[in-house]
Order: structure tokens, then C-alpha cells, then sequence
């Protein structure tokens, strides 16, 4: 072989050697964009599924309120209402795996329960009837708030599993969620709910204030 054919033949290996790794690079890179919008999207969907969770303990604390200030709260409790209603029709649109819709459906029928009682229970209150008031509120209306709150809590623990990167050992999946890049801004990370809804799934409601 000549000198001019080894110059050629290395010429030639090294471009390849070039082009190999910059192909190999470039792969990486959209390999890495994926992950990175999948971490993104799980931590949306677990933002979302928190979102909710909120929700129901803050439309239940407001109907609580509005049950011992003869009323003074429904504005609050229907806006809370609408809040909750919103983040479904959301969650409804996102959430897409047959777990999650099962969920969603469950949540949904709870919630219209309790929106069924609330009706009756907001006409005894117009009507004076203060005791019928709380024993809807004391009783089938707490099932129904547990109901729609059971539906979320396994909603919300899914979400935190499927943001968690590969990786990452169990029990710190929250952690790792935790530091997923966020795509939507929910109530749930930032807002305190009323203090009367942190326990009221395993006591009875007390008077606000």
C-alpha cells in the first residue's frame, strides 16, 4: 500500500471515528430529553393528584363553616367548590391510566353525593333548622368526604411513585418528586388549609373560630 493510500485510509477512519461519536452524542442528548420530560410530566401529574387532595379538605372545612356561621361562609365554600371542580376536569384530561381514571370516577361520585346532601342540608339551614343542619354534616356528609378523600390519597401516592426518577430507592419517592421540575402551579405545595380539615377525617367537626 502507498503512502497515499494509508493517509486516505486513516482520513477516512478518523471522520468516521468523528461522525460515530458525534452520532452516539446526539443520541445521548435526546435520550436525556425524554427522561426529562418524562420526570416533568410525572411531576405535573403529581402536583395535579396533591391539587386535588387539597381540594376536598378545603371544600369540606368551608361547608363546615358555613354549617356553624349560618351561612356567612357558603360564598367561600361554593368558590372552593368550583376550584375542586376544575382541577377534576383537569385531572380527568391528564391522568390517563385506568388506575387514575378508576380513581377520578370514585372521587366523582363522592363528590356529587356530597353536593347532593349539601343542597339539602343548605335548605334546613335557610329553613332554621340548625339540628337537621348538623346531623347531615356530623354524619353522611363526613362518609361522603372520607370517600372522596380515599380516592385521592391512592391517586396522589401513584403520582409521587411515577415522578420519582429511575433509581431512586423506596420510600424517598416523595424526595425525588419533590425536585422535578414543576409545569403547573398548585394550590396544594403553597396554601395552608383550614385547620379544622387536618383531622376531620377521623373526628367529628368542631365550630370554627
Amino acid at each position: 500500500m502507498t503512502i497515499r493510500a494509508k493517509l486516505a485510509t486513516a482520513i477516512v477512519v478518523a471522520v468516521a471515528g468523528l461522525a460515530l461519536t458525534a452520532g452516539v452524542g446526539i443520541w445521548g442528548m435526546n435520550s436525556l430529553g425524554d427522561k426529562f420530560d418524562d420526570v416533568r410530566d410525572a411531576g405535573s401529574a403529581q402536583a395535579l393528584a396533591l391539587e386535588l387532595k387539597y381540594d376536598i379538605a378545603d371544600f369540606n372545612g368551608w361547608q363546615t363553616a358555613y354549617g356553624y356561621d349560618n351561612g356567612a361562609s357558603r360564598p367561600v365554600f361554593l368558590r372552593s367548590v368550583a376550584h375542586f371542580r376544575e382541577d377534576l376536569a383537569t385531572a380527568k384530561e391528564e391522568l390517563s391510566a385506568p388506575a387514575e381514571q378508576k380513581l377520578l370516577g370514585d372521587m366523582e361520585d363522592a363528590f356529587d353525593a356530597f353536593m347532593t346532601l349539601d343542597a339539602v342540608a343548605y335548605r334546613a339551614l335557610q329553613d332554621d333548622r340548625a339540628d337537621e343542619v348538623r346531623r347531615l354534616f356530623l354524619g353522611p356528609e363526613i362518609a361522603n368526604f372520607q370517600r372522596a378523600a380515599s380516592a385521592a390519597e391512592p391517586s396522589a401516592s401513584a403520582s409521587t411513585r411515577k415522578a420519582a426518577p429511575c433509581g431512586t430507592p423506596p420510600g424517598n419517592e416523595g424526595a425525588a418528586a419533590a425536585s422535578a421540575p414543576p409545569s403547573r402551579n398548585s394550590r396544594a405545595a403553597t396554601a395552608t388549609p383550614l385547620p379544622m380539615t387536618s383531622s376531620i377525617a377521623s373526628q367529628p367537626r368542631s365550630s370554627p373560630g
